[in-house]
């Protein structure tokens, strides 16, 4: 019990919140006090609970705090991070109730940070190793994701106090650390909540740190993703790869492998010799050669070719929750551009016969046609125009009895990035990331 005197003597009745920071942490190298505290004699609820007074006693909810600190670094088994989580959760959770007073919560906004970025790698790394013993469930992660969102909401409710600026300030990291767990959890759509928040909150996204920033707009890009905004999630992503530091090439690979797809299927020509000389990661990576395989593609028209290479990394694309995207979003630029192949190789003509895009189909197409077609008829050429033309991606006229289009003389083939931009727009809610 002397060693826990000491301790609260050094705490003090009062204490900053560089010293609550200092003696509260839950890091042993920045807190000797873990291990002072474990080596001392075991100390009982009673003997603590007498011991400790701060603030006058005007805050509880902070003396529980250093209660459960002094429990933890006591009682924590250093061999066994399992047996010792639920006192690392339970101080968190005895935290998020302290940081809820709004006259001295925001003092430990730096300690929430402090514990968070502690905490979360455990519960992802126990979650792991114990997935299949605890049934497939993630109890330790969605536990995590109740405390985050419970200081995340606290936050948000007093964003426009001007005495809660350091609360403030942790609210963009609050929001990447939330949006993390939901991503493990397989819960992304639950980002929904902390997005439409952020929206609202009349906050200055360039006053956090770039970090965050980068972090924050990178979950966007993929919640966007998910929800087929593609226009949206490529914007997000490409600020991020723009914004991300050429040292952190690890970070850089991320981002390029949730951008790749996307940009494909927008219609977009990645420069993969810039990827390559820009990002010297990228010659060992084995998504940037898929990609750029089917982009490949993508750019001469080969259906069959194409879809060869998402069959044989199916597994991979289909782990990366892209392969029906690929799969569907593509068809009708492959469409677009073996037509396109077709009129160049013709010599430009003001018109395409039925038989020129049939032939070009029974080439291009090859068993992957066959699989799905039996015979390629009129019909299916004329609704392939169609498709072509409803989308802007062709500009002609159809004569189904002369079995011809007459092409456009002036933009035949309109740029795909440039119409899929006009016709999805930019979501607006988002524009407060630019002030």
């Amino acid at each position: 019990m002397d060693t826990v005197k000491v301790y609260l003597n050094e705490l003090g009745t009062e204490p900053s919140s560089e010293t609550i920071l200092r003696l509260l942490s839950l890091n042993p190298e920045q807190n000797p006090w873990i291990l002072r505290l474990n080596l001392a004699d075991l100390v009982t609820d009673e003997q603590i609970s007498g011991a400790v007074s701060t603030f006058n006693d005007e805050w509880l909810a902070f003396n529980e705090l250093v209660i459960s600190f002094v429990k933890f670094a006591n009682q924590l088994d250093p061999w066994s991070i399992l047996k010792s989580f639920d006192m690392y959760t339970t101080f968190l959770n005895d935290l998020s109730i302290a940081f809820n007073n709004s006259n001295r919560g925001s003092m430990l906004s730096q300690l929430v940070i402090n514990t968070v970025n502690i905490v979360l790698p455990w519960a992802l790394k126990l979650d792991y190793q114990l997935f299949y013993q605890e049934f497939c469930t993630r109890p330790r992660l969605t536990y995590l994701a109740s405390i985050l969102l419970k200081i995340f909401n606290n936050i948000r409710s007093q964003i426009n106090d001007p005495n809660q600026k350091d609360k403030k300030s942790i609210i963009l990291f609050t929001s990447n650390k939330l949006c993390f767990v939901y991503f493990k959890l397989s819960n992304p759509l639950l980002c929904r909540n902390v997005f439409s928040n952020m929206n609202n909150a009349n906050l200055q996204f360039k006053s956090f740190k770039l970090i965050e920033q980068v972090q924050y707009r990178y979950f966007l890009g993929k919640y966007y993703l998910i929800k087929d905004q593609l226009n949206d999630s490529l914007a997000n992503f490409l600020w991020c790869l723009e914004q991300c530091p050429l040292a952190s090439q690890s970070n850089a690979m991320k981002i390029l492998e949730n951008l790749l797809p996307v940009s494909l299927v927008l219609g977009k020509n990645p420069n993969f010799n810039y990827i390559s000389q820009t990002f010297p990661l990228s010659n060992q990576a084995e998504f940037v050669k898929i990609y750029h395989q089917l982009h490949t593609q993508i750019k001469s028209g080969n259906i069959e070719q194409y879809f060869e290479v998402v069959n044989q990394h199916q597994q991979y694309l289909k782990q990366r929750n892209v392969l029906l995207m690929l799969s569907n979003k593509s068809k009708i630029l492959l469409l677009r551009n073996l037509v396109k192949k077709i009129w160049i190789i013709r010599g430009r003509p003001s018109s395409l016969d039925y038989d020129d895009i049939i032939a070009g189909l029974r080439v291009s197409g090859g068993t992957h046609i066959k699989q799905f077609i039996n015979e390629i008829d009129d019909f299916i050429i004329e609704n392939i125009f169609i498709s072509l033309i409803d989308e802007n991606l062709l500009r002609g006229k159809i004569f189904p009895r002369l079995r011809k289009i007459a092409l456009s003389k002036t933009n035949t083939f309109n740029k795909v990035d440039e119409i899929y931009y006009t016709r999805f727009s930019y979501h607006h809610s988002d524009q407060w990331m630019n002030q």
